[in-house]
């Protein structure tokens, strides 16, 4: 969602080994391009809307588009797309993006995962105090998992972690939602606003806890 690959196309293609084939993503109105997604170990700069890829096997690549808005002091809005708003204390412009799939590594032990992966993207924080990252779910997504163990966690680059320190979930029900998950970036969190270069995040608990 938001917008396509212009070239090559997309579809499926066919190339001799070896052959170097041009990447274009053109994102639509509203929205930015954030990165090359699936079998990139061959593309020369995954965060570059015109690059290439070196054709060394059979690859599934995606461009990743996310709802870009500029706000001073307000939300952009994207749970049309993400199921995901994102509140600005000062100016800054965000993009939102939703992964098809996983794009790290199993989750922590004794978590599971809801299957709801975004990507934040603030390239500019220089006019930013804090941003706060909503993550809205349904009462059928947290089926089996206790709705007051849900955090939101963040992939450092190999692995899934928690947000900290201000991070929880709010169980009140809102816009057709059950509730949310949050977690406050700033300068001194983890992650740091820093950080915000197009970042995955997920949705994670633990099972409810049975007594006999």
């Amino acid at each position: 969602a938001g917008g396509n690959v212009t070239t090559p196309g997309e579809g499926t293609f066919i190339y001799d080994e070896g052959k170097v084939v041009d990447l274009v993503a053109t994102p639509d109105a509203g929205y930015q391009f954030i990165k090359w997604d699936g079998d990139v170990g061959t593309i020369v700069d995954t965060r570059a809307a015109n690059t290439t890829i070196t054709m060394n096997g059979d690859y599934s690549i995606i461009a990743l588009f996310g709802k870009t808005e500029t706000v001073t002091d307000g939300t952009v809005d994207a749970k049309d797309m993400a199921d995901t708003d994102v509140v600005v204390d000062g100016t800054a412009t965000v993009s939102v993006a939703k992964y098809a799939d996983n794009p790290g590594g199993p989750p922590p032990i004794g978590f599971s995962a809801l299957g709801k992966y975004i990507d934040v993207y603030v390239p500019n924080v220089t006019n930013v105090t804090q941003i706060e990252i909503r993550l809205y779910y349904t009462a059928a997504e947290v089926a089996g998992v206790s709705e007051e163990s849900l955090r939101l966690l963040w992939l450092d680059g190999t692995e899934w972690r928690q947000c900290s320190p201000y991070s929880g979930v709010n169980a009140t029900a809102t816009d057709g939602y059950s509730g949310y998950l949050w977690a406050k970036i700033g300068t001194n969190t983890t992650p740091t606003l820093a950080q915000l270069t197009g970042m995955p995040f997920e949705a994670y608990g633990t099972p409810p806890v049975e007594y006999d």
